[in-house]
């Protein structure tokens, strides 16, 4: 709707019409975001399972070092 704006805007003004470069159609911009949400989402799912190795190794560290004391 805003590209309408400005193309008749630049029309009135005898201005040549706005025309967006290879890349940078509505249809590009949309399938960018697409790509930037699923990597945002496979980030998001790596760096969860990386918490949860980390949490497990830290009870396995706190269990053997309990192990540890008592012989």
């Amino acid at each position: 709707m805003l590209h309408f704006h400005i193309n008749t805007q630049l029309k009135s003004l005898s201005q040549p019409l706005f025309v967006p470069l290879d890349g940078q159609l509505i249809q590009d911009l949309q399938r960018a975001w697409d790509m930037l949400e699923k990597a945002e989402n496979r980030r998001e799912t790596a760096l969860r399972t990386e918490l949860q190795r980390q949490e497990r190794l830290e009870q396995l560290a706190y269990k053997f070092e309990r192990k540890v004391k008592h012989l």
